[in-house]
């Protein structure tokens, strides 16, 4: 009987509710008093690291599981513009970021951040825990292989053959989750002010893999 190849792809998709959000924020001031921005930034950021710090104790339910800082940062250049030739400009920044347990207060904080002055919140990203991950991610990979060995199967049977796997190439599996923050008729009220809305979506894991089979006398 003839050789019989078959190489396939096999894949797994698995989705979750995200159970952390990440806020990327950036702190920065230009001017052309170096003076000037840099304070601006320091005294900016003196505020969020203390908002942080009071949101990230060491209780079990803190809203905030996890935030860094980065060192404050300045540049100058010189402004090429005929109303104001050689007039040296000034940059301070800094960047934060932050993982919140609590999505709620993710949002609640974000909306007071998109008014306060320097600061800039430049990405909202969704994730799962460590533990999750790790559990859905093994699945993920197993269900990639079974998707890859009922393809084999389909293709063996119209042809009367029986095969066995003798490759398996893993590809990236990750995971996948939207950035998203807006406000929307969703949007609940706080003491001081309207909450921007969350809609996260589902956390996405995706796993690939390429299985070579052969015929079986």
């Amino acid at each position: 009987m003839a050789p019989l190849d078959i190489t396939v792809n096999g894949t797994s998709t698995m989705r979750r509710a995200p159970e952390r959000g990440i806020l990327s924020i950036a702190v920065i001031s230009q001017g052309d008093s170096q003076p000037t921005v840099t304070s601006e930034v320091t005294s900016a950021s003196n505020s969020l690291q203390k908002l942080f710090k009071e949101l990230s104790t060491e209780s079990a339910t803190a809203p905030v599981t996890a935030f860094s800082m980065t060192s404050l940062r300045t540049r100058s250049w010189v402004l090429d513009s005929e109303s104001k030739p050689n007039q040296r400009m000034y940059e301070a920044s800094s960047n934060f970021g932050v993982t919140f347990r609590d999505l709620e207060k993710l949002a609640e904080v974000s909306t007071g951040l998109f008014v306060m002055p320097h600061v800039e919140v430049r990405d909202t990203s969704w994730t799962l825990t460590e533990e999750t991950w790790e559990s859905l991610d093994s699945e993920c990979r197993k269900k990639a292989l079974l998707d890859a060995v009922q393809k084999a199967q389909d293709y063996a049977g119209v042809l009367g053959r029986d095969v066995v796997a003798v490759e398996v190439r893993d590809h990236s599996s990750g995971m996948v989750g939207m950035p998203l923050l807006r406000a929307g008729p969703q949007s609940y009220r706080t003491k001081q002010a309207e909450v921007i809305a969350l809609d996260p979506g589902d956390v996405q894991l995706v796993a690939s893999v390429t299985v070579r089979f052969t015929a079986v006398e």
